[in-house]
């Protein structure tokens, strides 16, 4: 929030736990792991009024990988999906002179995919919206932390 960015990278190495494990027994397959994912990009989107790239290891779903590298913005939820864990590559154009660029964490990232152009339908003017919208950036710059 403090630096103002308009994109969040958010590289990760998140997998299901080892068989057997007490989260494994009540979700062998990852879906509530795999809504969990979902709804914490978009929530984090949502938040801090920025898109968010959520970067996620790629693997043999037997092996325990999960996939779910999404892209997630404000007012438009996600925008891209990896639903599956094997590793694949999306490419998607950002015009960079319109966002700033934080990234979360060093860790080197492995699956975006498709050609995503941002349009004044999508991105930018997304943001400017959702930043009136939901006022959360206002707030927080408003009060003495």
């Amino acid at each position: 929030m403090k630096q103002d960015v308009d994109l969040i990278i958010i590289p990760s190495y998140w997998k299901l736990d080892e068989p057997g494990s007490t989260m494994v027994r009540h979700d062998p397959r990852g879906e509530n792991e795999s809504k969990l994912i979902d709804g914490l990009v978009t929530s984090r989107a949502l938040e801090s009024e920025a898109c968010v790239v959520f970067v996620n290891c790629g693997g043999k779903k037997e092996e325990g990988f999960l996939g779910r590298s999404c892209v997630s913005l404000p007012l438009k939820g996600l925008l891209i999906n990896c639903l599956e864990p094997h590793e694949q590559l999306q490419i998607i154009d950002l015009d960079l002179s319109v966002l700033k660029v934080f990234i979360v964490s060093p860790l080197s990232f492995v699956c975006l995919h498709k050609s995503f152009p941002f349009t004044e339908t999508n991105c930018p003017f997304c943001l400017k919206d959702a930043s009136e919208v939901y006022k959360i950036r206002h707030e927080y710059h408003s009060k003495p932390f």
